[in-house]
């Protein structure tokens, strides 16, 4: 028969061998998560620095508008051009074009808004184009610091030009370029429009094409959740920062700012590098004005090209948003009042 001390003692001895295999099987899960993580940032970390195949079709200058020198904080010049209006410009679209793109690239997009009497100035980013390099940057397809210092830097240089100070202002950015409009807007209240067009997250549209590697990779039975994922790619994001000696804004924590400003996301429905999800993911996160515009048959940075008429129609009725009702020339076709998205009088 036991005594009440060895009951105990038995009781005392389960526990601590209970513990130990708990203390073993929780060693194990983060080992096996730490390998996963570091797994994944071998994998991640080669793949988000390649630079993707774009084929960019180069564009003639164009004769007529006026070539322009923008400086930036850090001393570098960025090249551009301003086309302006046969009339007084009702605003300013600043164009900020595609990874590989140059500023002739603008009429591509914004013939439309010119036509409509708008002054459009288009710019190349650091790097691309007739623009200075920087040393020690090489540019990619992600949206960087860099690229939004360019733009805040020829929006400044906007709102000090003579014939430009008094326009209200808008961004369209198509690409990386988008994502770069997006960002300076979030931190710019005076950035009253803006249309993205192919616009994306980094850290979105890291986890979606991770989630598309994991599915097409592994069998059937292996599930990571979202959430890890993200855990993942963020990983593999900071020590790319670290490399590169860069920094990626998070979109995602400023979108909210824009709930406020007119934005129209253009999305390809064929769009294979960005998926329509992504934009409406960013529709949610910037809520208020904000609205999507999924175009059918288009792909990537092509909305204009696959449906001209009507990509003229809604950036025209979406810009038209920052300029006083007043001032609106009576040929010009404007939206009811609910399709605009947002007047100002």
């Amino acid at each position: 028969m036991e005594r009440p001390a060895q009951r105990v003692f038995l009781c005392f001895e389960e526990y601590e061998l209970n513990s130990e295999v708990a203390y073993i099987i929780l060693a194990a899960i983060v080992a096996l998560e730490l390998s996963i993580h570091v797994f994944s940032i071998i994998v991640i970390v080669p793949i988000f620095e390649r630079r993707l195949p774009f084929n960019v079709t180069p564009v003639d200058p164009v004769e007529s508008a006026q070539r322009l020198s923008i400086p930036t904080t850090d001393g570098l010049t960025l090249r551009g051009a301003l086309h302006m209006p046969s009339e007084d410009p009702l605003g300013i679209v600043i164009f900020c074009p595609e990874f590989q793109g140059t500023h002739w690239m603008a009429m591509d997009y914004c013939q439309g808004l010119l036509e409509s009497g708008f002054a459009i100035l288009a710019f190349d980013f650091r790097g691309q184009g007739e623009s200075d390099a920087m040393q020690g940057y090489e540019p990619l397809h992600w949206c960087t610091e860099y690229e939004i210092s360019d733009v805040q830097s020829v929006v400044r240089f906007a709102r000090a030009h003579s014939a430009l100070s008094e326009l209200s202002i808008g961004l369209m950015g198509i690409s990386r370029g988008a994502n770069a409009a997006l960002a300076v807007a979030a931190e710019d209240g005076g950035v009253e429009c803006v249309v993205a067009d192919s616009a994306f997250t980094t850290d979105t549209l890291m986890v979606l094409y991770a989630a598309r590697w994991v599915r097409y990779s592994t069998p059937r039975w292996f599930y990571l959740p979202e959430w890890h994922l993200h855990i993942s790619c963020r990983l593999a994001r900071f020590v790319s920062e670290k490399r590169r000696k860069v920094r990626h804004p998070v979109l995602e924590r400023s979108l909210s700012e824009l709930c406020r400003r007119s934005v129209l996301l253009v999305v390809g429905e064929r769009d294979t590098y960005v998926p329509p999800e992504n934009s409406k993911r960013i529709q949610a996160w910037i809520g208020g004005n904000s609205a999507v515009w999924s175009v059918p048959g288009a792909k990537h940075n092509s909305a204009r090209q696959t449906d001209l008429q009507e990509y003229d129609k809604r950036t025209v009725d979406l810009f038209l948003n920052m300029v006083p009702l007043h001032r609106i020339p009576e040929p010009i076709a404007v939206a009811e009042p609910e399709a605009r998205l947002l007047h100002t009088d």
